[in-house]
């Protein structure tokens, strides 16, 4: 019989690294009853130490699929999970989870836009960030 854990860390560079990357275990492991801790080592404000750079907004902006993967085994509340690389109109490009569409739908060249879903949830704490969905028709 394999040994229980009762405590485990999870340690990432950005704040959303720990969901797309230890997600499924994560869960698995606090409904097992494990106590799980997570060390940020960034505030996820900015990827450079570089002071020059300046935030950009880019919750409106429209997008496209550079590319993507339709993973069947990654932990999600809608499996399986399509993560998309998106480039956003004017300049910017993004890898995030896409949502609302239908993987065998999904072509490299189609229109999306931001919207803030639920990743997951863990002892009653909801965990959002921003995913792509099909850009709404005009």
């Amino acid at each position: 019989m394999a040994e229980r854990i009762e405590r485990a860390m999870v340690v990432t560079a950005h704040p959303d690294d720990s969901e797309f990357g230890a997600g499924g275990t994560v869960a698995k492991l606090v409904k097992d009853g494990c106590d799980v801790t997570y060390v940020v080592v960034t505030n996820g404000n900015k990827g450079s130490g570089d002071r020059s750079m300046t935030p950009e907004r880019l919750a409106d902006v429209p997008a496209v699929i550079a590319t993507f993967t339709v993973d069947r085994l990654a932990y999600s509340l809608s499996p399986p999970v399509v993560v998309g690389v998106v480039d956003f109109e004017g300049g910017g490009r993004f890898t995030c989870e896409l949502t609302d569409v239908d993987p065998a739908a999904v072509k490299i060249g189609d229109r999306v836009e931001m919207t803030f879903r639920r990743l997951m949830t863990a002892h009653g704490v909801h965990n959002y960030f921003w995913k792509c969905k099909p850009l709404r028709s005009p």
